[in-house]
């Protein structure tokens, strides 16, 4: 059943699981709200320390830096209305913290804490602070301290594969010869009681190493987080990522364990939470946690992720309404010549060789660019065309060395739409630049569809290096959740994430078997290449598993030989499979053909047999869905729709008190159907790809166009990964095996195997490397075969499939490869 999305719970304000009053008061003061998964862990930090009589009694200071969002200032958790404030604007990560030192900048956090002059908590012999480092980096940097020339603070956990550290003394006691070959995990310093003016206590994840110590006194100066302060001047600028930084009196081990097991506790499980305002498919959660460089969640010009700040011209509303119902929060609003500009940054310098997305959110009411990253004349960007459909451009700006495509929708203003641009190589071809338009989860076929620009052979390779901008001197409207991913992302999350933004309950499209073993009747051209072999021994290979009960296989083409050859495939299994044939002559028909690999097997396993020697494809179809139950046939066409289109407009007779039309309604549940390029129609510009359709254009036209049951389209773009020949056992083989025979007489080991995924489907349920479609409607051109239009609906019965994965490895190395090697090598003895 549909499942269905409400918003956010509402946090409460503490007791019977709402936030406690101590970190209430924090999540107030936050710009940007965390999710209630990140406020579920911080709250519970918060009363850990509580609970300990760690805080507030002794905590100084605490700043969570690893946060779901820069904030304007990371907040002092122990008064929310003080911050620490940053300097030079130190590089963030959502959920993992600040990094100081980037390319010789000056980049670190005034902690506004000076211990000479707060000296309640904080004293010479009862003093402790600690940081909580995310990552591995050796060499010569503080993360936190302050001196002044005379009394030293300050913590290097890893130096030389050492901890260096030292605590309100003289700068000589700071080479500790503690070994330490990861600075990864928390670190804890401290003075405490009686014995804090001769020992000080150094912990890592609450091991602790005893050293001797001289008692100075306090630095006069200020602390500062992610260097030290070295009397006034920022000291050994940190390169490592600091999560955490807290500023205490003295603790004992009992405290300082608690804290680090708290601490731990909390990095451990934001590692793995929810994506910040994200939702979706796991797979595609766990790719946009791993792949986005950059994200703005419209509520302000600190972007979750990215490069920490925008500028603004003019005036920007960050507090307008969000665009998706299953999130809380604002997005931003802009006017004509308003602009958000980013700094560039290497994250996303993308190349013409790059695999990278942009996703967002969007409601416009007047057309012009809204997205762009461009240096000169080169770069990319993102559109409203004046014609109302989304336009995304890569390479040259202004010349024909570009790849352009245009959305066949056409985007209404003041409409909100969720969309995901794809700029990456082309699928088939790494040379040609491609760009995949995703509308409300509906992929797009590139308007015009035949524009050269769509698919470009781009002559100079570039990075695309430039500011990141978000609006234009045009652009009028609002947007919400900016994502950019260095990854194509997966079809599967982005169409989930389509249908929970634009709707509050939501049914994924999917097929289910209509029952436990389908009743299968194959429809098939087997006149030409290999690999029409395979769809037949493929069924009866199916069969033979007990996965379908195949009912018949009916030769849709004119071709005298085909029934023979597929007879001969039949006799090999020792398989008593019914195999009719269409009597006519309309089609293609290779008849006449002396190189046909189908006449040599004809003549060599089953010499002088003709169509004519088998039952009428009309008859046996009727006979064949007259015998099942209701909704319990599946039918899959690989070739031409000639004797579909005959069952489809026959009438009622002695068979069946039916007719045809009735027969597909009542009895089918769905159709399959093997052909064409989805949704665009074909692979490029140049090239027709329709072959079973202009076989037959008007069965083609008159059975999609007409037929009442379910149609999923098995697009010719999905069986270019399953690249096969037929599994040789015996070199030999072939000369008694016709299935092999065929793929040895063309000597081809890397043929496509187009019908045996909808057979797979149809036996297995839909494989987890595929996903259906938006319904749609589809008009066929009676002349050529070809797809005059295709449009999406709300509902419908027709789909095609896709790829849940939208990478290269789902057509190199997807599950569906392994399931074909073992069906074809299958025998009857198997």
């Amino acid at each position: 059943m549909p499942l269905k999305i409400t918003n956010r719970i509402s946090i409460g304000s503490g007791g019977g699981g709402g936030l406690h009053p101590s970190y209430r008061a924090v999540y107030d003061l936050m710009a940007v709200k965390p999710s209630v998964e990140i406020a579920k862990y911080q709250n519970n930090l918060v009363k850990t320390l509580i609970n300990s009589g760690v805080f507030p009694s002794k905590v100084v200071r605490l700043f969570i830096l690893g946060n779901h969002s820069i904030q304007d200032s990371p907040i002092d958790f122990v008064d929310p209305t003080r911050y620490a404030t940053p300097v030079g604007n130190p590089e963030f990560e959502a959920n993992k913290g600040y990094t100081g030192y980037l390319s010789g900048s000056t980049r670190y956090f005034n902690l506004n804490f000076n211990p000479s002059t707060e000296t309640d908590k904080y004293t010479q012999n009862s003093a402790g602070f600690g940081v909580y480092i995310q990552n591995n980096v050796d060499g010569s940097y503080s993360d936190i301290g302050a001196s002044d020339g005379t009394r030293y603070t300050f913590l290097n956990p890893r130096n030389v594969n050492l901890i260096h550290t030292d605590i309100n003394e003289a700068v000589g006691g700071y080479n500790t010869g503690i070994a330490n070959t990861d600075s990864s995990g928390f670190y804890f310093v401290t003075r405490r009681g009686a014995d804090g003016s001769t020992k000080k206590y150094v912990y890592k994840n609450r091991v602790k190493t005893t050293l001797s110590t001289n008692s100075t006194g306090v630095p006069t100066k200020g602390f500062f987080g992610l260097c030290y302060n070295g009397n006034n001047t920022p000291t050994q600028i940190s390169s490592r990522q600091n999560g955490l930084i807290i500023i205490t009196s003295g603790l004992t081990d009992e405290e300082e364990n608690i804290l680090s097991d708290a601490i731990n506790l909390y990095f451990s499980q934001v590692a793995t939470a929810t994506f910040p305002y994200y939702k979706g498919a796991d797979q595609y959660k766990a790719t946009i946690k791993t792949n986005t460089v950059f994200y703005l969640d419209g509520k302000s010009v600190y972007p979750i992720i990215g490069p920490n700040y925008g500028t603004e011209t003019g005036t920007p509303n960050f507090n307008a309404d969000k665009l998706t119902i299953v999130e809380t929060g604002k997005a931003v609003a802009l006017t004509a010549g308003q602009l958000i500009t980013f700094p560039d940054a290497l994250k996303y310098q993308f190349t013409l060789t790059s695999y990278w997305s942009c996703e967002f959110l969007i409601k416009y009411t007047t057309a012009g660019t809204f997205i762009s990253k461009v240096n000169g004349a080169l770069g990319w960007y993102i559109a409203i065309d004046s014609d109302g459909r989304l336009k995304a451009n890569l390479h040259s700006i202004t010349a024909d060395d570009k790849c352009e495509s245009k959305s066949t929708e056409v985007l209404q203003p003041n409409t909100i739409y969720h969309c995901v641009v794809k700029m990456r190589p082309r699928r088939y071809n790494p040379n040609f630049a491609n760009i995949v338009i995703i509308i409300n989860g509906r992929e797009q076929i590139p308007y015009p569809q035949y524009d050269v620009y769509n698919n470009r052979q781009l002559t100079t390779s570039t990075t695309f290096s430039g500011n990141l901008v978000i609006g234009s001197a045009e652009f009028e409207g609002t947007l919400d959740e900016i994502i950019i991913n260095n990854n194509l992302g997966y079809n599967k999350g982005e169409q989930q994430r389509a249908w929970m933004a634009m709707y509050s309950s939501f049914a994924m499209p999917t097929w289910n078997k209509p029952t436990t073993k389908v009743n299968l009747i194959l429809d098939q051209d087997i006149d030409s290449d290999p690999d029409d072999a395979g769809d037949i021994h493929t069924a009866i290979a199916l069969n033979h598993n007990n996965e379908v009960n195949l009912l018949g296989d009916i030769i849709s083409c004119a071709t005298a030989f085909s029934a023979p050859a597929a007879q001969a495939i039949a006799d090999w299994w020792e398989s008593d499979v019914p195999i009719a044939a269409y009597q006519g002559n309309e089609g293609r028909d290779y008849s006449g053909s002396t190189t046909v690999v189908y006449k040599h097997i004809r003549d060599q396993f089953r010499a002088g047999d003709i169509k004519t020697n088998y039952p009428d494809d009309l008859i046996t179809y009727r006979t064949l869905l007259a015998s099942i139950p209701d909704g319990t046939g599946v039918i899959v066409t690989t070739g031409y729709l000639i004797s579909l289109q005959r069952l489809m407009n026959s009438p009622a007779d002695g068979i069946s008190p039916l007719t045809g039309m009735q027969l597909l309604q009542t009895k089918v549940d769905t159709i399959f159907v093997v052909d064409n390029f989805y949704p665009s129609g074909n692979i490029d510009a140049t090239s027709s790809i329709a072959y079973n359709g202009s076989g037959h254009p008007a069965s083609w036209k008159d059975v999609i166009e007409n037929a009442p049951c379910k149609m999923i389209f098995s697009g010719a773009e999905l069986a270019l990964s399953i690249v096969k020949g037929a599994p040789i056992k015996d070199p030999d083989d072939y000369l008694t095996n016709p299935f092999r025979y065929a793929f040895w007489y063309n000597s081809i080991n890397s043929r496509p195997v187009w019908g045996v995924l909808p057979q797979i489907i149809a036996a297995r349920g839909l494989q987890n490397d595929f996903i259906l479609s938006h319904p749609f409607t589809q008009t066929i051109n009676g002349i050529t075969g070809l797809a005059d239009n295709l449009v999406y609906s709300q509902s419908g019965n027709r789909w095609f499939l896709r790829f849940a994965d939208d990478t290269d490895s789902a057509r190199l190395g997807n599950t569906l490869t392994t399931q074909v090697d073992t069906i074809f090598a299958m025998d009857k003895n198997s």
